[in-house]
């Protein structure tokens, strides 16, 4: 299961999300036999990544809420916080920009318990360019709903 994993994340690296999302897939129905709980977040990670990749977008949202919980389950808050920054990019790219706010002003709520985490940079910084994304793209849509009327 671990190579299919390793499979799966060469597939994603190398620009293959289809593929990606095989292997990944068969190593969590193996994981799910076992209740590998942290084999299981991770997989719904990368699993939400290649679904963004390969345009699947409602699928990356759902593999990412089931991360998120996983993470929860297990009280890795940092992980919480890198699976809420993936579901607000997918909430993004089907254009739910008010659902990604939430998402990233819920994940921003828990960055200070993380600050000494190697990934908090990262999450600080991505969970901040996705707010302006989404920001950005709120006004752009008051706009453009401003210059029909």
């Amino acid at each position: 299961s671990i190579a299919q994993v390793n499979l799966g994340l060469a597939y994603y690296f190398s620009n293959l999300p289809s593929e990606a999302i095989t292997y990944l897939l068969e190593a969590e129905s193996k994981f799910a036999q076992f209740h590998d709980k942290l084999q299981l977040a991770r997989i719904y990670t990368n699993l939400g990544l290649a679904y963004m990749m390969n345009g699947s977008n409602e699928k990356a949202s759902s593999a990412f809420e089931h991360s998120i919980q996983a993470y929860h389950e297990l009280g890795q808050t940092s992980l919480v916080i890198n699976a809420m920054d993936g579901l607000a990019a997918s909430y993004i790219a089907q254009k739910q920009y008010q659902s990604a706010t939430e998402v990233i002003n819920k994940a921003m709520s828990l960055l200070p318990q993380i600050v000494s985490e190697p990934n908090y940079s990262y999450l600080e910084h991505s969970l901040n360019t996705h707010l302006q994304q989404t920001q950005n793209e709120q006004s752009f849509v008051f706009v453009a709903k401003a210059n029909i009327s």
